[in-house]
């Protein structure tokens, strides 16, 4: 995949994308490129996010990246880990709220860190 050392994660994106697998998800049935199109960003940049949602278990996908530069895909579901993830994000509010804990780090916090915050916001909510 061509500049993919450059790429940065997009939390925005990796949220957009999990939102779509779980509104679209049909057992059995692999979600089309059309799914996603409503992302506004190219092919290398959402291959190379769902190779990460991939690498952290998030969903169950078969990514194909060929040597003359053809990326295919198949999102089949998200995983329970990437429905923990995405159930700590899901709220608008909660997730502006983790952007703007999060945003003096400038894209240095992990995934687990995202998703406890997610979660510490969800509780105090809860009053637990």
């Amino acid at each position: 995949m061509k500049g993919c050392d450059s790429m940065k994660r997009d939390l925005d994106l990796i949220r957009d994308i999990l939102l779509i697998i779980e509104d679209k998800s049909i057992p059995g049935s692999p979600l089309r490129n059309s799914e996603f199109e409503k992302l506004n960003t190219n092919l290398e940049t959402f291959f190379y996010h769902l190779q990460l949602l991939a690498d952290a278990g998030f969903i169950e996908a078969n990514l194909q990246e060929g040597c003359t530069g053809f990326l295919a895909f198949q999102v089949f579901r998200l995983t329970n880990d990437g429905c923990e993830y995405l159930d700590s994000v899901r709220d608008p509010k909660i997730y502006e709220s983790i952007k703007k804990k999060t945003a003096s780090l400038a894209n240095s916090v992990s995934l687990e860190i995202v998703k406890q915050i997610g979660t510490s916001l969800i509780l105090t909510k809860l009053n637990l």
